[in-house]
């Protein structure tokens, strides 16, 4: 069989049995595995266990549930069934963000509810979706042909949610069992409904705390004109930290920018982006939780589980 065969045969597969995959999505995102402090841990680990079994009934071998002690439960799984070619890493996790306000939501955040031809709830996209996606596409594979075209790891973690603050710890331990050519997420947007695209390239972040101090003790406000403001010195330089251009004005930060090719520059210009109006789309959808408005931007608290109807 050719390779365009196999993958017609794997994307027939897949279309055959997208009801079951949509089910265990949603079974998936019934399990409320919050990993953030205060909430069951119990549930975190159930969340595990469930996703080792879905890699497993989609055909994936030598899966286990990976421990660290302290640490949200990873989970991992292979098929290393054609030698010669590349591995690639499938990395996501199965933690979710706190529900937030539940008189925000339309419907409960870990009862899964389909409007509009979308499915609402914790998880659904951020990161159950980007991970039954993975998962679909390799079971597809696997009972179609049989077969991979490349070898596969899957990493799931348990803690992305809160920092993935072990998981410096966790590619220590299980170095070896990391080794990959490379490594795909489907922890991003969309581009477009139905247009299937690569994201290749996202922005790092750095976090600083800065301290500002100006006096020893209290002033009275009406002997304060000549005196230095901390808090107006933060404003500053925060103010500061963008040229009136737009480029971030941190000296040394674009030293090792890479400039993009011409080909990327041609094909990113050559995409039909219609930006939403604000208007007619809010920031976030109702079901998220964080009370954002059209005119505003999605708190960081509501996590990323945001479908705009």
């Amino acid at each position: 069989m050719t390779a365009n065969g196999i993958v017609r045969d794997a994307l027939g597969n897949l279309d055959a049995r997208l009801d079951h995959w949509r089910q265990t999505l949603v079974d998936l995102c019934r399990i409320p595995s919050v990993s953030a402090a205060g909430f069951p841990p119990e549930e975190v680990r159930r969340s595990a266990q469930a996703v080792a079994q879905t890699l497993r009934d989609a055909g994936v071998e030598h899966v286990e549930v990976v421990e660290i002690p302290g640490v949200h439960p990873y989970v991992y799984g292979d098929w290393l069934r054609r030698p010669g070619a590349p591995t690639v890493l499938l990395y996501g996790h199965h933690d979710v963000m706190p529900p937030g306000r539940a008189e925000k939501w339309l419907s409960p955040a870990f009862e899964p509810t389909e409007r509009g031809g979308r499915l609402y709830g914790r998880g659904t996209a951020d990161d159950k979706g980007g991970v039954m996606a993975h998962v679909a596409a390799v079971g597809s594979y696997l009972r179609a042909a049989r077969t991979l075209p490349l070898n596969v790891k899957f990493i799931i973690e348990g803690e992305e949610e809160i920092g993935s603050r072990n998981l410096g710890r966790f590619l220590e331990q299980y170095r070896a069992k990391m080794a990959a050519d490379f490594i795909v997420l489907t922890d991003t947007r969309n581009y477009d409904v139905g247009h299937p695209a690569l994201t290749y390239q996202l922005r790092g972040i750095c976090q600083v705390d800065v301290e500002v101090q100006g006096l020893h003790q209290p002033l009275h406000s009406g002997l304060s004109g000549p005196v230095p403001d901390p808090v107006q010195i933060l404003c500053a330089m925060i103010a500061d930290l963008r040229k009136p251009s737009g480029a971030l004005n941190v000296p040394g930060l674009y030293a090792k920018r890479r400039a993009p090719a011409r080909s990327s520059s041609r094909a990113s210009g050559s995409c039909r982006y219609r930006r939403p109006s604000s208007r007619r789309t809010p920031a976030c959808s109702p079901a998220c939780g964080c009370g954002a408005s059209a005119s505003s931007r999605c708190s960081s608290a509501c996590g990323r589980d945001r479908r705009s109807p």
